[in-house]
């Protein structure tokens, strides 16, 4: 994983980024790429170790963490 915190999205004044919906993130497939399965992996550790109550408002999450990792899986 990461050594230090890094961040995926680029400023107003970038010109060079990757948008999905209203967020512009760097244009650096590797990174966004490391930068999910860090967030996958940190979403399974707080629910694993209850520091997350597996209730409806973390359900909307890990929903979506689920469709993100089932894609992930699916093509290797």
């Amino acid at each position: 994983m990461f050594s230090k915190p890094i961040n995926l999205l680029v400023g107003t004044r970038d010109t060079e980024f990757f948008e999905a919906g209203a967020y512009r993130f760097v244009n650096d497939a590797e990174t966004l790429a490391k930068g999910v399965i860090e967030v996958l992996y940190l979403l399974r550790n707080s629910l694993f170790h209850g520091e997350i109550v597996p209730n409806n408002d973390a359900q909307h999450i890990y929903a979506a963490a689920y469709h993100i990792l089932h894609e992930l899986v699916q093509a290797l």
